[in-house]
């Protein structure tokens, strides 16, 4: 696997456990959660951004070629 996959993958699956801890941490009343959540969406949101990039390098690298 390349490595910008593995950094993909990375921040989707970090994203994901961070969203589910938050939300049990919600559910047990604990302080934090929403901190943690928030951190959850980041995550999620930078590797959204990040899989946008790496099919527009694909895409004008396939261009040139």
């Amino acid at each position: 696997m390349k490595r910008s996959y593995r950094i993909l993958l990375l921040l989707t699956l970090s994203g994901t456990g961070e969203l589910i801890l938050g939300a049990c941490m919600r559910f047990l009343e604990m302080a934090g959660a929403n901190i943690l959540m928030v951190a959850g969406l980041i995550s999620q949101v930078s590797a959204l951004g990040y899989a946008g990039y790496l099919s527009l390098q694909r895409r004008t690298l396939k261009a040139e070629v």
